[in-house]
């Protein structure tokens, strides 16, 4: 048997556990009723956290997930993850991976091991959408109960975002698979619209190597989607990731290339997720409603980057912006219109003239006026870190075009 007590086959499954479908996923949710009472808080006396909602659709996404969640336990620990896929074997995997780092947490997680089995895993299949998106889809819109999945699944969002008292939320997906393509925006949307409607949702996705004509095809399906919703993400190009750290697929093979820029990737995200979570120790100090503002105030339709740097002592990280950031940029593609940005400056003791000459360049560098650009600094102990996120790129100039290189 594998993991969740699943066969090795899954031809051989008589069916899926009951914590692994939307049916009982509704029906736990109509038992459980009204609110329950909030976790204790992680250390007593300790401000609290920004608690954020993450949301991860489709294998690659949940891939992604892991590797941030399980690198990271204070992430895993103060947060809200939500895994949704069509493989059921592939969630049992990633829910058990977050199950297993869950029990070295050494105080109160937000979302306890018990929760995070029964809850926090929806499966819309048993096998996958086989890298048709409409098939992925097909699934989200199916009918359980007279109700679409879709309706359910938002319907379960909302309430794990109001019982663990959630400020924000994140959705990642990766397009140019089966299931996280166009379900991935779809469920953006209702967490944009219907979860998250007052506070603010950054949405990540992920284009892939040029190499598969399908998943390319499929990119492109789940690029045109996204700016359709409007749904501005940040989006990350592999194929832009691999060449700046020197990954070619004349030397490596194409699943070796995925695991390494997964990695970096992971970092970006781990950092942006916990500078969101501590606002608290941010100056100047910003609501989610600031962050929400920055990303609407880009024009609408387009897609943005984002770029990290981590720096051993201050003097490396006032170096770090006008290197390693434009290194690490996870897009390549031209301004459309307005352009806005939202930046993280992470360290104990950066000096706010920092501050100052890091908006400059961020100015100069991307054609922001300082009203454009929110920039806090954030005072976590540990290495100096640089997270930035630039929204309001066209997504029809993205370089190299989503074509199979020849």
């Amino acid at each position: 048997m594998g993991v969740s007590g699943l066969a090795e086959n899954p031809r051989e499954w008589g069916g899926l556990p009951e914590e692994l479908t939307i049916e009982g996923a509704m029906l736990r949710e109509e038992r459980r009723g009204g609110m329950v009472e909030l976790p204790e808080e992680m250390v007593p006396g300790e401000a609290v956290r920004s608690r954020l909602l993450l949301v991860f659709v489709g294998s690659g996404a949940l891939m992604l997930g892991t590797r941030v969640l399980t690198r990271h336990l204070d992430l895993l620990a103060n947060n809200v993850p939500i895994m949704i896929d069509s493989n059921a074997w592939n969630l049992a995997e990633a829910r058990e991976a977050l199950r297993a780092r869950l029990r070295s947490c050494p105080t109160r997680p937000v979302v306890t091991e018990q929760q995070l089995v029964r809850t926090c895993a929806v499966a819309l299949g048993r096998f996958g959408a086989k890298k048709d998106p409409n098939e992925g889809l097909r699934l989200l819109m199916g009918k359980v109960g007279g109700r679409s999945k879709l309706e359910i699944i938002g319907h379960l969002l909302q309430r794990h975002f109001d019982r663990y008292g959630c400020e924000g939320a994140v959705v990642v997906w990766c397009a140019g698979g089966g299931t996280g393509t166009l379900c991935g925006p779809t469920i953006a949307q209702v967490v944009r619209e219907a979860v998250a409607a007052e506070t603010a949702s950054v949405n990540v996705m992920t284009v892939p190597l040029r190499t598969n004509y399908m998943e390319l095809d499929n990119a492109r399906l789940g690029l045109a989607k996204a700016c359709e919703l409007n749904l501005k993400p940040l989006v990350v190009d592999i194929e832009v990731v691999a060449r700046a750290m020197g990954l070619s697929p004349k030397r490596l093979p194409e699943r070796s290339i995925y695991g390494r820029t997964t990695d970096l990737v992971a970092e970006m995200l781990a950092c942006m997720m916990r500078a969101l979570m501590n606002r608290d120790k941010t100056y100047p100090s910003f609501d989610f409603s600031d962050a929400k503002r920055v990303m609407a105030s880009a024009t609408e339709g387009t897609v943005g980057l984002m770029s990290h740097a981590d720096a051993g002592n201050l003097g490396a990280l006032a170096k770090a912006w006008r290197g390693a950031l434009e290194r690490w940029e996870t897009l390549r593609a031209r301004p459309r219109d307005k352009v806005t940005a939202l930046a993280f400056l992470v360290g104990a003791d950066i000096p706010l003239g920092m501050r100052v000459e890091f908006v400059k360049w961020l100015c100069r560098r991307h054609r922001l006026g300082e009203r454009d650009v929110l920039a806090p600094l954030v005072a976590l102990k540990g290495t100096y870190q640089i997270w930035l996120g630039v929204w309001g790129l066209d997504p029809a100039t993205v370089v190299p075009p989503l074509v199979p290189r020849r």
